[in-house]
């Protein structure tokens, strides 16, 4: 009996080195994983920005731009400023009787108003900030701007003038060695 256990130790001891191959990558891969560096959450911005500075007595403007907002958008800021020369005085009609405005609006991908603002004096309101709450509808967002103002070129110093401004923020998880946001 004494032969037995250790022709059956030599056994399974030749069977296991057999198996180190595949057995031993669990362990190593283990190892490898653990001395890796951790996942970081990285912030990506995107822009979706209008400008436009009329040059002409009566002239309007009329844009829009679509942004894709999933379930990474963790924040939507706008930035809003808009110039109406002479407004403080002349309030929303100037001299001519034309009117002077600036409307801004972001609608969802389901056709809901999610921000807005009609404006005809000078504006520069903070900025505003939309936050996920617990997640933005997903699907195709629109900014859409409609404008009319007056401006004029041979002094080069009376125009209207407006700026929006459209930040989204998303979240991007960065793994190491690859460069995936």
């Amino acid at each position: 009996m004494g032969p037995r256990p250790t022709v059956v130790a030599l056994i399974v001891l030749l069977l296991s080195s057999t198996f180190a191959g595949c057995i031993g990558l669990v362990p190593a891969r283990e190892y490898l994983e653990s001395r890796r560096d951790p996942v970081e959450i990285q912030t990506i911005y995107d822009r979706v920005a209008f400008a436009h500075t009329f040059t002409n007595a009566v002239e309007t403007y009329s844009n829009s731009s679509s942004f894709y907002v999933d379930e990474s958008v963790i924040q939507i800021d706008i930035y809003f400023k808009a110039s109406f020369v002479g407004s403080d005085q002349i309030g929303c009609l100037d001299a001519g009787g034309a009117l002077r405005y600036v409307q801004v609006t972001l609608f969802d991908s389901e056709g809901g108003v999610q921000w807005s603002t009609e404006v005809c004096q000078d504006a520069n309101p903070p900025e505003e900030s939309l936050l996920a709450q617990p997640e933005f509808t997903g699907g195709e967002w629109t900014l859409t701007v409609d404008a009319q103002g007056t401006g004029e070129r041979f002094l080069n110093q009376f125009k209207d003038n407006f700026n929006v401004v459209v930040t989204i923020h998303r979240n991007c998880m960065k793994y190491p060695l690859e460069d995936s946001c």
